[in-house]
C-alpha cells in the first residue's frame, strides 16, 4: 500500500481532477487543504484525495496508442 488506490475498486489507474469542475465533500476538501492530491479512478470514476503518490498517471491517449500497437502487431502476424 505504498501508492494511492481507488477507495471503491482498489485500482491504480488514476488521473487528477480540479475543484473548479467538482464540488467535493468536506472531508475531501480538508485533505486537499492539508496537501493531499486529488485523484480520480478512470474505471469507476470515483473522485477522492490521497496523501500517497500515484504509481502511474492514467491517460486515455496512452491506452489508445497501446491498443493501436497491439493491433498492428496482430495484423503483421
Amino acid at each position: 500500500m505504498i501508492y494511492a488506490r481507488c477507495p471503491r475498486c482498489f485500482r491504480m489507474q488514476l488521473s487528477t481532477w480540479s475543484e473548479q469542475y467538482y464540488n467535493p465533500a468536506f472531508t475531501i476538501k480538508a485533505k486537499l487543504r492539508f496537501g493531499a492530491t486529488p485523484y480520480r479512478c478512470e474505471i469507476c470514476r470515483c473522485n477522492f484525495a490521497s496523501f500517497r503518490a500515484c504509481k502511474e498517471r492514467y491517460l486515455w491517449r496512452n491506452l489508445a496508442s497501446r491498443q493501436a500497437s497491439v493491433n498492428k502487431q496482430n495484423a503483421a502476424k
